[in-house]
């Protein structure tokens, strides 16, 4: 059931669902106790944004250099296409750490819920 949430099926939202592998190895410490260990990689999501951020600086540079071309003011072009690439670089890297946040977040909440157990519904008239 734990493993199950590690997708969120539940209707909460899917946080490894853009992880390129997820990984879980159960070792047995003693016996009574198990070693949990869960992994998840976000290779191909970082290997997006800097994609991305390549993307935008060349279209930046490729802005600028029209605008130059067609002789607006230099300053104005040379800023406009710096604040094309840095914008690109700037939702990129806010995309993958968002990510990998929310993965990582789902991870020790999949290992809290194995250490300690699902936690108890509650419903409106449960202090009652």
């Amino acid at each position: 059931g734990a493993i199950r949430q590690l997708t969120r099926l539940d209707g909460r939202g899917f946080p490894l669902s853009r992880a390129d592998e997820v990984a879980a190895t159960v070792v047995a410490a003693d016996p009574g106790r198990t070693h949990v260990r869960l992994e998840a990689t976000l290779f191909e999501r970082r290997v997006r944004a800097a994609q991305a951020t390549a993307l935008g600086t060349v279209s930046g540079a490729g802005v600028a250099t029209v605008g130059i071309m067609l002789q607006v003011i230099a300053p104005m072009a040379i800023v406009s296409g710096l604040l094309l690439a840095g914008f690109t670089g700037f939702q990129a890297r806010r995309t993958y750490r968002r990510d990998a946040r929310h993965a990582q977040l789902a991870i020790e909440q999949t290992l809290d819920r194995l250490e300690f157990g699902e936690p108890k519904r509650r419903t409106l008239f449960s202090g009652l």
